[in-house]
């Protein structure tokens, strides 16, 4: 067979058309199934199934001789005649039972090979092969995601683009590898985690540019994870000049295994210029300065997971936040009003404020909070403390005319007063009013219902919702979910 013969090169010519030339294509399958010999199998088929009746009839024939009559019969040849005779039939029936199996495995590898070649084509109209290019992109989106279940203001769904997890679908073959390598939502979440046990500067902590680019337009989110690496300032710059290529990063989330000093974290994101959303987890604010700040004038969505109120009013206080829409803090001490007069003090447009903190209470300087743009606002606690015998609730001071969705934990004594007075003096039309730390309080959770039910028809309000705690209400999963989201 010469090589221009070779069936591997009649496949790969097949393979490329397939491939690069659609039109092309189209015609070489045509002409590929005028080239088989498709009818004289089935005329050949056709003679064997024609000629089957024939060969039933002589093998019955064989089968019912008059031999037939003494098998089943103690009779037995008496003569040599008789033995040859019977000899000679026995050795006729044995070779047609050989032809026969011979013929019926053959028949049988004909079978598997027709099998084998009906499957492998029938790829060739496989819907699954024929999905859009549209559909298999979002396919590939959704079969990285992965589950975590952090406790903290992190997406339940997330894609890493790490090129192990996006190039597993881009191994199957050319077509999913170019659709995997062209689907930007797969590419527009880089993770950043510096190694090693040796310091390293904040300047030297880059993001990877092949992935900014398969990004396109989208927004990036940037996930800075610190371990055990030690990161310093680099003393040779104040801030880090601004690097156009990182214009598209507009999400990023700082979190440290131990709580480190935020000065080499603000220098490495004043290279950013577009960041929007922030997220900082176990970071020290202590020595943080309106300079540390000052590439964050685009801040929209900020949430604090720290330690200390003092952290969080020294972030807060660090600046005014123009822009500042939405405002997630979690503390794992007590908070009081304080910090909520720094908020709507340097956050004016703040329209979505959680608190989540050990508990709440009133400070000897107490004075009434307002904000007139503030249509979201919860303020929950690990612990059961909002009760007006136990803690003096800070609901007491608060007035938001324009709030629209409420979340409070649910008192300890099962009166909602506070709430009505709330309500009354804000002059609020809330479309959902939502208490949390409802597990295992069936001693006041009958009374919080029936309190509910009427606050809903006294101040009509559109739902009343329950809720284990803050990470299990509607609204803090919406937020969440929004916060991740491609349209940020």
């Amino acid at each position: 067979m010469s090589r221009l013969d070779s069936p591997c090169l009649w496949r790969e010519k097949r393979c490329k058309a397939l491939i690069f030339a659609p039109d092309l294509t189209r015609t070489m399958l045509m002409d590929t199934y005028e080239e088989t010999p498709t009818p004289k199998i089935q005329s050949s088929l056709h003679q064997i199934s024609k000629a089957l009746p024939h060969l039933a009839a002589n093998v019955s024939n064989i089968v019912n001789s008059p031999l037939a009559a003494f098998a089943e019969t103690n009779y037995s040849a008496s003569t040599a005649q008789q033995v040859a005779e019977v000899s000679s039939a026995l050795s006729n029936v044995s070779l047609m039972i050989q032809d026969i199996e011979s013929i019926s495995q053959e028949l049988d590898r004909l079978k598997k090979d027709l099998k084998a070649a009906a499957t492998n084509q029938s790829r060739l109209v496989s819907a699954v092969l024929r999905v859009p290019i549209e559909i298999l992109a979002n396919i590939f989106v959704l079969s990285l995601l992965q589950r975590h279940h952090i406790h903290a203001f992190y997406p339940i769904l997330r894609v890493e683009a790490l090129p192990s997890a996006a190039l597993n679908v881009a191994q199957v073959c050319r077509k999913w590898r170019h659709i995997a390598l062209n689907t930007p939502h797969l590419w527009n979440i880089i993770k950043v985690t510096p190694g090693g046990h040796t310091p390293i500067l904040s300047s030297l902590i880059s993001l990877p540019k092949d992935l900014l680019g398969r990004s396109a337009s989208l927004p990036v989110v940037v996930e800075l994870r610190i371990g055990g690496a030690l990161i310093e300032e680099d003393e040779d710059f104040n801030r880090l000049p601004g690097n156009p290529e990182y214009d598209g990063v507009q999400c990023v989330d700082v979190e440290t295994a131990k709580y480190v000093d935020c000065g080499p974290i603000f220098q490495w994101l004043s290279q950013f210029r577009c960041i929007t959303h922030l997220t900082f987890k176990q970071v020290l604010f202590a020595d943080i300065s309106p300079n540390s700040t000052a590439s964050l004038d685009h801040l929209t969505h900020l949430h604090l997971h720290l330690r200390q109120k003092l952290d969080a009013t020294m972030f807060i206080k660090s600046r005014t936040w123009q822009n500042m829409k939405s405002l997630t803090m979690m503390v794992w001490n007590d908070l009081d009003d304080e910090i909520l007069q720094s908020i709507f003090l340097h956050a004016p447009d703040l329209e979505e404020l959680f608190v989540l903190a050990q508990a709440c209470t009133l400070s000897e300087h107490q004075r009434s909070i307002s904000s007139p743009k503030l249509r979201l606002f919860s303020l929950t606690t690990y612990v059961d403390s909002f009760s007006e015998e136990s803690t003096p609730s800070i609901v007491s001071i608060l007035t938001f005319p324009a709030l629209s969705d409420l979340v409070l934990p649910t008192p300890e004594d099962g009166d909602i007063n506070q709430v009505r007075r709330f309500l009354a003096r804000s002059q609020c039309r809330l479309n959902s009013l939502t208490f949390t730390n409802m597990s295992g309080r069936d001693d006041v959770g009958g009374l919080i219902r029936q309190e509910a039910a009427k606050v809903q028809q006294e101040f009509p309000i559109r739902a009343i919702e329950f809720a284990d705690g803050l990470h299990k209400t509607r609204l803090y999963c919406e937020t969440r979910d929004r916060w991740y989201s491609y349209d940020i």
